[in-house]
Order: C-alpha cells, then structure tokens, then sequence
C-alpha cells in the first residue's frame, strides 16, 4: 500500500512537505491528536516532513512542541496550539526548502508508534477504569468523536467535564457507573478513584447542552446506573453477574434472579468465549477456563486462570 508514491512527490521541483499533528514518529496515524491526551501525555506537536510510501513514515524537516494542560481538551490542544503553530511552521519549512537551507532525519524505528482511527469503539467509557483514565478519554475525544456511555439505558455522549478524586474511604459516593450527584449545572458519575462531574453532554437527539439540563430532561437522578445486562441481553435468561474467586481460582459462576444467586454449575462442552457487555469476557478451552475479566460495581479485575475446572454437577 502506497501511500504518497515517490512519482508523485517529486513531481515539484523541490519536492514535496507535509503536516502532521505529533512528534513523528510518536503517534503515527489518523487521530494523533486524540491518543496522547487519551493516554495522559503533557506534551505533544506537530512535524513537518517529506512524505514517501509509508504513511507518517519520511524524514523529518522541522518539529514544534506544545504541552497538553491537565484539562486541555482535542480542540484546546488543536485549535490554541497545533493549528496556528502548524500554519506558521509550514511557512518556515517552506522557506527553508527554498533556501536550500532544511536539513532531512530519518525518523528513529525504535521510537516509533502507530494507532489507528478514535472512533465509537475506542471512545466507549468504563466506570471501572480509574478516574484518570476516564477524564483523558473524555479530554481526548472532546469534541470528537466525543466519549460515550449508557444511561437509563440510552447512548450518552459526555464532552465537557471535571475530574473529582476521592481522598479518604468516607468521600466515596455510589457505585462505579452510578450517578452520585446532581445539581443546576452538572451531574456526577462515579468512577474508581473519583466522579467525573459531566458540564455538557449529547443524548441521542443530537444537542449538546449543559449537564444540569440533561439530568433534568432525562430524569436522571442519584443511583442511576448505566445500562444493564439486562437491559444489553433483553433475550437472553442465562445471563452471568459475577463469580466468587480465591486468590487465582474461580470456584463458582452465578447468575441473579431477584435476590438469590444461583449458582451455574458443570464444564462447558466445547472450546468457546463469554462475552457479556459491562462483565467482560471468559475464555474455556481444554475442559478448562483460562481467563476471567469481571467488571462489577464494585469490582475490577483480570484473572489468568492456568488450571481451573468448574464445579462439577
């Protein structure tokens, strides 16, 4: 796959520069901006370069740096810094080809990284995940393609917002996914370590207005929770909660019906994955479970599970 192949980049008589919104060769791809917030960075910039066959992948000419606020957004980092540094380093770039006076450096392998395309599947919040991880997704696809989550069992998409920590046992408030607070202007979501205090958000009618107006217009209220198994596996009744573990084994599967929990005994047949929305996936192979994630309201964790049979019936 050709990217910007070498006839047609040296078509001009003094070649070809290109734009690109990181520091080559960190963040190869199509959504350089949004993977250094997403991951925490405090600094990113922009690379002019001669472009060739790879992508993002030609020798640099010039770099500028600029550093990621701690609650700098995509368009913050994009429009205050990235775009007007971007316009005047073309220039200089320009200049410096012209002159005859650019110098070319090979972009250094062993530093580099490619991700692909931020869209809906990697913009998808986890309320088990720390509360740090949780505010960069939001900062990093604020405005797109803007972090999303369930409530009252509908997509909601969270863009402008705050990052609340808890300090002691005593300050927390709801269970991971739940809404532990609402006012005028805003409502809470609880998360590991903290709330994520949501200013602005989308629901499926595609307006974008303020958190208190949102909880209002919905009916969101303290303890609503994200969507539910039930409510993402309408059809289906077999449907696992949770499992009760010690140390690395997992000794029982149970499902929840009211306010009993019935045990799931017996070895499944065949080889073959779980996948449950918001619980996780567990994988069973050679009569044997080899690995658990479970994402509870309480509880997040991944089991490597090296020798685990099921209680049998």
């Amino acid at each position: 796959l050709q990217f910007a192949p070498d006839t047609f980049v040296h078509l001009p008589r003094l070649g070809t520069i290109q734009y690109h919104p990181s520091l080559l060769p960190k963040y190869r791809g199509p959504s350089s901006i949004n993977w250094p917030i997403m991951r925490g960075d405090t600094k990113t910039g922009l690379t002019i370069f001669r472009p060739n066959e790879g992508l993002d992948e030609g020798p640099v000419v010039l770099q500028k740096e600029c550093a990621i606020g701690p609650d700098d957004t995509l368009g913050d980092v994009y429009f205050n810094h990235l775009f007007p540094l971007g316009v005047k380093a073309m220039l200089e770039a320009a200049d410096l080809v012209f002159a005859g006076k650019h110098t070319e450096t090979v972009q250094d392998e062993s530093q580099a990284s490619y991700e692909g395309w931020c869209r809906t599947g990697e913009s998808r919040i986890h309320w088990a995940n720390h509360v740090d991880s949780v505010y960069n997704m939001i900062r990093g696809c604020n405005p797109a393609p803007g972090a999303w989550t369930m409530l009252n069992g509908k997509k909601v998409q969270i863009f402008d917002a705050k990052k609340h920590l808890f300090r002691r046992f005593a300050d927390v408030a709801g269970k991971m996914g739940e809404v532990s607070a609402v006012n005028d202007k805003s409502f809470r979501i609880t998360a590991q370590g903290g709330t994520i205090e949501v200013l602005r958000a989308r629901g499926e009618d595609g307006k974008k207005i303020s958190g208190g107006d949102f909880a209002k217009a919905n009916g969101i209220a303290n303890g609503t929770v994200k969507q539910s198994i039930t409510e993402a596996l309408p059809d289906r009744r077999d449907r696992i909660d949770g499992f009760l573990a010690e140390g690395n084994k997992v000794w029982m599967l149970f499902k929840v019906s009211g306010t009993q929990a019935a045990p799931l005994y017996g070895v499944a047949p065949t080889n073959r994955r779980v996948e449950l929305p918001e619980i996780g996936v567990m994988t069973f192979a050679d009569g044997k479970w080899k690995q658990a994630w479970y994402f509870g309201d309480e509880l997040g964790m991944m089991l490597q599970l090296d020798a685990l049979h099921m209680l049998q019936t």
